[in-house]
């Protein structure tokens, strides 16, 4: 069991429709395992994770630079099993993302 707290960042903007204001992102934390910006693919720019992109995901613009854009049904990113990004249930992780809802009475899974 580990017991030491995992940073996972991963970037994502959802179903945005709004245009991008340039920004800057700031700079990542000590410990990051995994980033996912969403520059026009799905590579991890920290630990070469490399993810595949599933049913249809696209990108667009975003808070800074280029976003994920999901459309709600059923589209995903894949990442690939590595034991630096696999968390058993007792384990301590950090999720950071960025999202915006589009739809607003949406009752599917976030």
């Amino acid at each position: 069991m580990r017991t030491s707290l995992l940073l996972l960042s991963l970037a994502l903007a959802t179903l945005s429709t709004s245009p991008a204001v340039a920004q800057t992102c700031t700079p990542a934390p000590s410990g990051l395992i995994a980033w996912w910006p969403g520059e026009g693919n799905a590579d991890d720019i920290v630990g070469g994770h490399a993810g595949t992109l599933m049913n249809g995901v696209s990108f667009e613009p975003g808070r800074v630079g280029q976003a994920f854009k999901f459309d709600g049904l059923n589209d995903y990113i894949e990442a690939p099993h590595a034991a630096d990004i696999f968390f058993e249930d007792s384990d301590a992780f950090t999720l950071e993302l960025w999202f915006q809802r589009v739809f607003p009475r949406y009752s599917g899974h976030f």
